[in-house]
């Protein structure tokens, strides 16, 4: 029971801080005191997975918004401010959606890396646990990373971030960081299943870092069908994103009506009506608000494989891997952004990190 109170006392904690990257932790919080057994550790992983899933989450359904994959439900009358912004690509830095985003990462960051510092403080009886848990920390540490790379910019079409108060890092150096953390995961252990996962997890990295043929070498030892997917995870106190706020759980978003036809749904493009005398559609692909969600699949290594390979055009990508968030960067690795010059293709460092981080012009 201890163990479970230290957990939810730790994300709860997260949850109410104000948290930049320029502080070490939130104060009170993860001391290092607290959280130095090894039966803590379980808890300390678990707080990892979930701030992972709660910033994949958020990132994926916010850049399906600003990528067109969704748009604004006509007949809704009041839609949140923020949430128009990401729609239009006007996104101000202060723009509370795109701040928190940013606040999730940053958390996810700190969490993995605080828990990596933290087992080398302490003496394990289960040598295996103590390697679970640094596969644990390198993968998601990793990920955050990525997360970084691929839906923080600085400027409207230049992507990158800071990490913990340091200098600003272009999505290039970030999924370069991304790699190093996923090969000390890899290292970490000798699971077969997991050592896929990390391949396909690096093969992602390297494709939208156009390091094609790291990709294809990276995904030929990936995820093949039948092997298990790495997912984000929800509760229904941390809900799916996508279920609460373009699903059965609320409509205030819709799926963009040009992506829906005849021939796309017989093809396998998971939306339902939000009512029969409608031609409105919602994603039925989160049908409740745990519905989990793929990060990286068997499906999308072998996307990854067969583009690479050039047997695989971009409507197939866009329709096998529906409301996961990959249209916004496929968008511009493909250079076919649909919004104006001028407008947003990440989410801005938020002004409160601008302001106190003094390597940002």
């Amino acid at each position: 029971m201890k163990k479970i109170l230290s957990f939810f006392v730790l994300i709860a904690s997260f949850s109410c801080t104000n948290f930049v990257n320029d502080v070490d932790g939130p104060i009170g919080v993860n001391t290092d005191s607290a959280f130095n057994k090894e039966s803590e550790f379980e808890a300390l992983s678990n707080g990892v997975k979930l701030r992972f899933a709660e910033a994949y989450g958020l990132a994926a359904f916010l850049s399906d918004l600003l990528s067109d994959h969704l748009v604004a439900n006509p007949t809704q009358t009041i839609i949140e401010q923020n949430l128009l912004q990401i729609d239009a690509g006007q996104i101000r830095i202060d723009n509370p959606s795109a701040t928190r985003l940013f606040r999730k990462i940053s958390e996810l960051r700190f969490l993995s890396d605080d828990m990596l510092r933290r087992v080398e403080g302490v003496t394990f009886r289960n040598g295996d646990f103590k390697k679970e848990i640094l596969y644990t920390g390198r993968l998601y540490r990793g990920l955050a990373a990525y997360l970084y790379a691929t839906y923080i910019g600085i400027r409207e079409k230049e992507g990158g971030s800071v990490m913990d108060g340091g200098v600003f890092l272009s999505s290039s150096q970030l999924y370069d960081e991304a790699i190093q953390h996923f090969e000390l995961a890899m290292e970490a252990t000798q699971n077969v299943g997991q050592k896929k996962i990390v391949f396909s997890v690096m093969a992602k990295t390297h494709f939208f870092n156009q390091k094609l043929n790291d990709a294809l070498s990276a995904a030929q030892n990936g995820l093949q069908n039948g092997d298990l997917s790495l997912q984000a995870s929800f509760t229904s106190a941390s809900p799916n994103p996508y279920w609460k706020f373009a699903g059965r759980g609320n409509s205030t978003f819709i799926v963009n009506p040009l992506l829906v036809s005849k021939e796309s749904i017989a093809a396998g493009l998971k939306v339902e009506q939000i009512a029969s005398d409608t031609t409105l559609w919602v994603q039925r692909k989160y049908l409740d608000e745990t519905s989990a969600i793929d990060f990286i699949s068997p499906q999308e290594n072998i996307l990854i494989l067969s583009e690479v390979r050039g047997l695989l055009n971009s409507v197939d990508r866009e329709l096998l891997l529906f409301v996961q968030g990959t249209r916004l960067p496929d968008q511009r690795r493909a250079n076919k952004f649909h919004l104006p010059a001028g407008t947003w293709q990440y989410f801005p460092i938020p002004e409160e990190e601008r302001l106190r981080n003094p390597n940002i012009d």
